[in-house]
């Protein structure tokens, strides 16, 4: 299930935005929920945690769809954002935040397929590639997407760290990487595999820092391979 969140004063937006996501999502076999608020304030402040998209309206009462996306980028940096405005004239300051797309109202159907479709198509694939997880206890479903980083602790014993807690399995980070080709995972050091997705920044002292906050080694050999990677990473989801 995905999930999506649309924060807009007008209620008629929000209606069509949700009406033509739930087209989309019929078209992919995709099943969602949704989150609605009337302004930035009561978004910030109840945003479900790790949602997949985000539509967020410009202007709105005191606090702007920027200044609201910019507070879920500290914590968040893989959720789709989509601004909807007006005015044009707030686009480049809309993708400083790494917006996927700025759309101008009003939305027109054929129009927010066609920008949307990568998304929707994207997340369909995300949900046809899930890994079974067994161990001690239980069986555990593992999305890609929601996978921040995995972990060796040698012995051919990893961890899964997803959005959704701690994962430990009996396998190498060899066979993850593997499992991962072609999804956006980067091999950053011996010990660790990372979802370039969750990646804030690379720092000068061989770490990087993920969203939340958390930091992983970097093997300064790799280091320039991935900013390469992060690179390309960000100009996708743009």
């Amino acid at each position: 299930m995905i999930t999506i969140c649309i924060c807009d004063d007008d209620g008629v937006s929000r209606e069509l935005v949700k009406n033509l996501c739930t087209k989309m999502m019929d078209e992919q076999g995709l099943e969602g929920r949704f989150f609605e608020y009337k302004n930035a304030e009561s978004f910030v402040m109840g945003c479900p945690s790790n949602p997949d998209i985000l539509f967020l309206d410009v202007i709105m009462g005191k606090m702007t769809g920027i200044e609201a996306a910019k507070e879920i980028r500290k914590e968040n940096t893989a959720v789709t954002i989509v601004f909807m405005s007006n005015y044009a004239t707030y686009a480049v300051e809309g993708y400083s935040v790494q917006a996927y797309r700025y759309l101008l109202k009003p939305i027109v159907g054929q129009r927010f397929h066609d920008e949307m479709f990568d998304v929707f198509e994207r997340l369909a694939m995300r949900r046809r590639n899930v890994f079974t997880v067994k161990n001690e206890q239980g069986t555990f479903a593992i999305d890609p997407g929601k996978v921040i980083y995995v972990e060796t602790s040698g012995s051919k014993t990893v961890c899964l760290h997803t959005v959704d807690g701690q994962v430990n399995c009996r396998d190498s980070l060899k066979k993850w990487d593997n499992a991962f080709t072609g999804m956006g995972f980067f091999r950053c050091h011996s010990a660790y595999l990372v979802n370039l997705a969750y990646v804030q920044e690379v720092l000068a002292n061989d770490v990087l820092k993920l969203s939340g906050g958390e930091t992983l080694a970097v093997s300064r050999h790799r280091r320039a391979k991935l900013i390469e990677a992060l690179a390309e990473s960000v100009s996708g989801r743009l």
